[in-house]
């Protein structure tokens, strides 16, 4: 049975964004194009552009989500524990994949986890804006969390 630790998470993660065509598709015809931002405003990262792949970015989302003071601290903590947590899992994945892949699956296993795909996911994510809650689109997106799942 898999369950909803952090490797899990990692690996939903990995996948889903991985899965671009399958999450996003066309983009809706209201919405603006990839990569329009507000008037001179720069765009805010969701995953650090230079953090592993998975990991997001403390202050930017903070700002997205419009978190002041106390509560932006407390989410960055919480944060830190996610980001803590998609490093171990990632990390453990490749350990634990060592003795099961060839040398040559192994380096295709590490480029998936490259530093440099969050900023290939943001693009993603830009295209839903998702960078600015006032015009996030989430329309048609699947937000709920999978319970467990059989491994048959």
């Amino acid at each position: 049975m898999i369950r909803s630790g952090p490797l899990f998470l990692s690996l939903i993660t990995l996948v889903a964004f991985s899965s671009r065509a399958a999450l996003f598709g066309q983009a809706p015809a209201n919405s603006p194009k990839p990569g329009d931002a507000p008037s001179g405003a720069a765009r805010k990262e969701i995953y650090g552009s230079g953090m592993k792949t998975g990991q997001l970015c403390p202050d930017d989302t903070a700002k997205i989500l419009g978190l002041k003071s106390a509560q932006a601290e407390a989410w960055k903590t919480i944060l830190g524990k996610y980001n803590k947590a998609t490093d171990e899992a990632a990390v453990q994945l490749q350990k634990d994949s060592a003795a099961k892949l060839t040398p040559e699956q192994m380096e295709v296993l590490k480029a998936w986890f490259a530093v440099g795909w969050n900023a290939e996911i943001n693009k993603m994510l830009y295209q839903r804006n998702l960078d600015d809650i006032t015009r996030a689109d989430i329309k048609g997106l699947s937000t709920k969390k999978e319970e467990e799942h059989d491994d048959h």
